[in-house]
């Protein structure tokens, strides 16, 4: 459980509003982290015997690489990352076919890169003898 966690021993990394209103629900404000950084590279070198640092799973499969590092799940829901894209409103009306064709394909890579990720998660989870429960959120 994160409030089994020393807040003061973490290394706070800022991974959007969601996570900062997760995050302050199980860390109060006045618990200062050891250190605050902007990204996971910074935490990762910051990180040694005695600090810790929440990261999104993807990061996590990556980190599993190192030995020096060990990784655990949360008993708790987190928060997920939410995607956004972004086109001009003028290239939109001039480039509708390229901007739909990209479009279609930016989503079948998601998805591909979904399933990929699933398999991974459930290979690891295999090597590691966890139960874990996936649910797909239909809402996104």
């Amino acid at each position: 459980m994160p409030s089994d966690l020393d807040g003061r021993k973490q290394i706070y990394i800022n991974w959007g509003a969601d996570y900062v209103h997760w995050h302050s629900l199980y860390f109060p404000s006045y618990i200062m982290p050891k250190f605050s950084v902007d990204t996971a590279k910074i935490a990762v070198d910051l990180l040694d015997d005695t600090t810790w640092f929440f990261a999104p799973y993807s990061i996590c499969l990556e980190l599993r690489k190192r030995e020096d590092c060990y990784i655990s799940g949360l008993a708790v829901q987190t928060p997920s990352r939410d995607m956004y894209m972004i086109t001009d409103t003028q290239m939109e009306k001039m480039k509708r076919r390229e901007i739909t064709l990209f479009k279609w394909r930016i989503i079948h890579y998601i998805r591909h890169k979904e399933k990929e990720f699933i398999d991974m998660l459930h290979r690891f989870h295999m090597e590691n003898q966890t139960e874990y429960v996936f649910e797909k959120d239909m809402r996104k």
